[in-house]
Parts: structure tokens; sequence; C-alpha cells
């Protein structure tokens, strides 16, 4: 049974109203402040979720710059990093959005490491995040409410070459030599590994349930990012007096999961706040607790799949503070929602793909790195890819 706590006293709302008067259309115009602090999630972190959500100002005013020899302040031709807030963070919608980077000052440490204290966000039991509601009209009878929700850090998943359990011929006679190898230069581990996916796996995620299996082998993390962005949409029918809720969306990774309004799959508290579990340090949205399974990797002629653990710890309900924005397919943001107009990345460029060869092996087959790029948002997702 879902466990709900009210608002500790209001909810408190920052409004940012379109200058442009085109934008405020019959399409938005039922979308009140009331009405969407209604229909705001309710999200269920991990139970042990280590990076935590946080709001804009925390993550740009703690460790990050713009690093990019094509918007970064320029000496002498040399280019300086721009040190940003969420008031000048408006560059590079239109032009490179794909090359250019928000990079933490301080270094992570490693590949995978998380060195920067912001990384691990902002307690929601403590402090009061944001959620960012966008307003976007769909089309003459829809429109869309994307609750954004920013997290500093997320956590990737395990994977490793057992070495065991590949053909002897393959590897030319040198298996333990291999092995030892691998251990000694790149970091790897053969101790016994964690959740290895059946007998005669060559491939295992340490995401997946535990096995008794032994593999002798590499071990390596992947897909491990800075900045982290998470939405649940709830689509309208504008066409009655008032709004109805047509589905709600819920973003995982590449990708989502649509539940039509009224699905008993979906939990909705008090009749309008839909219900979402954040998984385990990917914050991938699911409407159930569990173990999901949200891609397959093939390495060396061998399926597996990832998967990502969810379970109902610590909530975070979003209708306590939310930031809301009319979409401008203009990218004309101002103050300090200039950032709406950020398309860049959200997070330190990919780095280790190729380090090593077990790396460049599971960077071929996942399209991962020990450390990934930063993830784009609102402006990228919502901007000429809205769907």
């Amino acid at each position: 049974m879902l466990e709900w706590s009210p608002a500790r006293s209001c909810c408190r709302v920052a409004i940012f109203v379109a200058a442009a008067c085109h934008l405020v259309t019959a399409g938005t115009q039922g979308f009140t402040t009331d009405f969407l602090t209604q229909y705001a999630p309710l999200v269920y972190l991990c139970p042990g979720e280590v990076f935590l959500p946080s709001s804009i100002e925390f993550a740009l005013e703690s460790e990050q710059v713009l690093l990019n020899s094509t918007l970064a302040q320029t000496t002498s031709g040399i280019s300086q990093p721009l040190a940003l807030n969420e008031s000048n963070l408006n560059f590079q919608t239109k032009n490179n959005a794909g090359s250019s980077y928000l990079t933490t000052q301080q270094s992570l440490g490693c590949d995978t490491c998380q060195n920067p204290a912001f990384l691990r966000g902002q307690d929601p039991s403590k402090h009061l995040i944001p959620v960012y509601a966008i307003v976007i009209q769909r089309d003459v009878n829809t429109t869309s409410v994307y609750y954004w929700l920013f997290f500093p850090y997320n956590y990737g998943r395990n994977v490793g070459l057992c070495f065991n359990n590949l053909p002897e011929a393959l590897l030319g006679g040198v298996l333990s030599k291999i092995t030892g190898f691998f251990n000694k230069v790149f970091g790897g581990s053969s101790a016994p590994s964690v959740g290895v996916t059946g007998p005669d796996a060559k491939l295992l995620s340490t995401s997946s349930s535990q096995s008794t299996a032994k593999c002798e082998g590499f071990q390596q993390s992947i897909g491990n990012h800075v900045g982290d962005w998470e939405h649940v949409e709830v689509k309208f029918d504008t066409r009655t007096s008032s709004p109805k809720p047509l589905y709600v969306r819920l973003s995982q990774h590449d990708a989502g999961q649509i539940f039509n309004w009224g699905d008993p799959a979906l939990k909705v508290q008090n009749g309008t706040h839909p219900v979402a579990f954040a998984a385990n340090g990917s914050h991938a949205l699911y409407a159930a607790t569990g173990v999901h399974q949200y891609t397959n990797m093939t390495i060396l002629d061998n399926v597996v799949g990832l998967t990502d653990t969810v379970g109902q710890g610590m909530l975070w309900d979003t209708s306590e503070e939310m930031v809301i924005a009319t979409w401008r397919s203009d990218f004309n943001y101002t103050g300090d929602q200039s950032w709406l107009a950020w398309a860049g990345k959200w997070g330190n460029q990919a780095s280790g793909c190729d380090s090593n060869p077990i790396n460049a092996l599971i960077q071929k087959a996942s399209g991962e790195c020990p450390l990934s790029s930063g993830l784009q948002g609102p402006a990228y997702y919502m901007g000429p890819n809205v769907n």
C-alpha cells in the first residue's frame, strides 16, 4: 500500500510567463498553477539511493562551468571556462548543441568516480526541490505538461567479460595470463562475480540477480554520467472547459512507457497525482517496484539484459515546489529561466570509451563508456524532437 504525506505547509510555485502573447493559446489557458500542482507526480526514490535530485541552481552554482571552445570566453585566443548560473546559461540552442558540455570544475577523480560533493544532490526530506513543469500545446485538441526532474549524477551499471567461459581457442591458449593481465593493468576483478546471467554466460551485469556461478575475468562500470534528466508527461484533452487527462508517459533511459489514464497498472494518488518509482542510480521512472530489464546488449554472440532495481523509499512530492513555464519554440527565454534555451549536454564529455580493449569491446556492444556524456535536457527533447 502506498503511503502519502501531505505538503509540509503550502506549495511554493515560481511562474515564468511567456512575454509573447501569441503563446497564450486556447490550448494552454486552462493550465493554472492550481491545475498543474494538482497533477504533479509523486516520485519514490529507491531505498538507499545515493544520487539524489537537486535544483538547477544548486548544480550550476556548485561546481559546473561551460567548457567548449566555440562558446567559452576567449582571452588572447585561448578558450577559458565560463562560470554559469541559471540566468546566463542560454547558449547554443541552434548550433553545435551536441558538442557543448557542462563540465565540473573539480575533477571527478576518475572516469567512474564522483568526487564533487554536489553530485549527490539534495535530500527531498530536508530541502524543497523544484520540479520544472513545462506546458506545450501539441495540437488543437491536446496539450501536454512535462514535469521535468533533475539529478546531478546518474550511476551506471557494472558489466564484465567472463574469460573462463570463452572457448580456449578464442583466447589463444592464454586464458590465465590474459585474465591476470587485464586485472593487473586495467584494474579489473577476478573475484567471484555478481549477477552472472546463467551457467554459461560470457557477459555479466551486476544489476541483475545474484548467482552462484563464478566468473574469472574483467568487470567495468559503464553508463555513468554527470547531469540526468527524467520526466513525467501528462497529456490532456483540451476540447472541454476543464482539461481531461488522456495518458501518462514515464521516461526510461532512451525510451519510456505510456499508460492510458485509468490503467490500473499506474497508481494515481488522490485521483490526480501519478505515482512513479525512480530506479536506483539511473532514476528511470517506472509504475511499479521490482527489477525491470530495459535493454539487451550483445557481445561475443552472447546476449545479456541490463536491469533497473526499483523500490519504494523516500518520497519526493513534486507538488511542494514547482517552476512553471510555457514552452517557447523560439527559445527566447530570459532572466533566471534562460537555462530553458540550453540544448547542449548537461554534464562532462564521455571518457574512457576505448582506454583498453575490454572497454572498447563493451562500448561497441552497448554504446556506453565508463563515463558517458551528460544528457541533453528539455530544450533538446521538447524542441524539434518533441513528439
